[in-house]
């Protein structure tokens, strides 16, 4: 079996091979990529690496064409499925199988900030020097010129048409 049967058969399948962190990528229906497939891509490895879609490079070119309407139309899409993926996914056997994969690793304990003295808000933001403040009584300087560029980005985006 020759890298492009197996290329094929991907195809085939309805699937695709891409390069993402350096690494090979199969996108493809479960049961399509055999073992005998999986031993002859990771062979030949090295020189599909450097033939193969760099899906990192599509989306960062697909992404700058887009106008910023369509770049926000997309951003809350994805937001939308992001928040639909976390919903639909069981947290505790995620958690359960990390600790079981990394039982002989120290794991260090995440203790969130406490809540605002003042309003009991838990939207906090972190300054360089470390200290927690609140979004609500003290918000960043840096998040309300953000706010205000989005703004003035999407008041022109809807004055371009785009």
């Amino acid at each position: 079996m020759t890298p492009l049967d197996v290329l094929g058969t991907i195809r085939r399948a309805g699937g695709r091979v891409v390069v993402l962190d350096g690494d090979l990528q199969v996108i493809a229906p479960p049961g399509t990529v055999s073992a005998e497939a999986a031993a002859v891509l990771r062979e030949h490895k090295a020189a599909l690496v450097g033939i193969l879609p760099n899906a990192e490079r599509e989306a960062i070119g697909w992404t700058e064409a887009l106008s910023p309407a369509e770049a926000e139309i997309v951003v809350e899409t994805a937001s939308r499925e992001w928040d639909r993926t976390v919903a639909e996914t069981p947290v505790e056997i995620t958690v359960t199988s990390m600790i079981e994969a990394d039982a002989d690793q120290e794991v260090e304990e995440i203790v969130p900030p406490p809540a605002c003295q003042q309003c009991g808000s838990l939207e906090l933001w972190q300054d360089f020097g470390g200290k927690w403040h609140c979004m609500t009584c003290e918000p960043a300087v840096v998040s309300e010129r953000l706010r205000a560029t989005a703004a003035r980005l999407r008041r022109q985006g809807r004055k371009s048409g785009g």
